[in-house]
């Protein structure tokens, strides 16, 4: 139900801003962006990228990178099917998300 869907949002988001909880946080983000419907998408697509984008710099443990470009592959996928949401994401952050993909030193 939505208040269920808006409570794991939540958690998801407190989780991803802490370190020693962001593992879990990606984990948890990558369901949301598997299961969650359209609007539910639309309404977070942005701030999921920008989660996203934070972990790839952050240059978190290799595990969690690995996931959380994982969940970049499917929100950039999920957001291409969507005309509004794939031309703000193309005009407005993937130039970002190149860049600091290119700056992740290799393991």
């Amino acid at each position: 139900n939505s208040s269920d869907l808006s409570g794991l949002i939540s958690i998801s988001n407190s989780t991803l801003r802490s370190v020693k909880t962001r593992f879990e946080g990606v984990c948890l983000l990558a369901v949301l962006v598997a299961d969650s419907p359209t609007d539910t998408f639309q309404d977070q697509c942005i701030s999921w990228l920008r989660a996203v984008q934070h972990i790839i710099q952050s240059q978190d443990p290799q595990t969690t990178t690995e996931l959380a470009i994982w969940v970049l592959r499917d929100l950039l996928k999920y957001s291409s099917q969507l005309l509004e949401l794939a031309r703000e994401v193309a005009m407005n952050h993937v130039p970002a998300i190149v860049t600091a993909l290119l700056a992740l030193k290799p393991e």
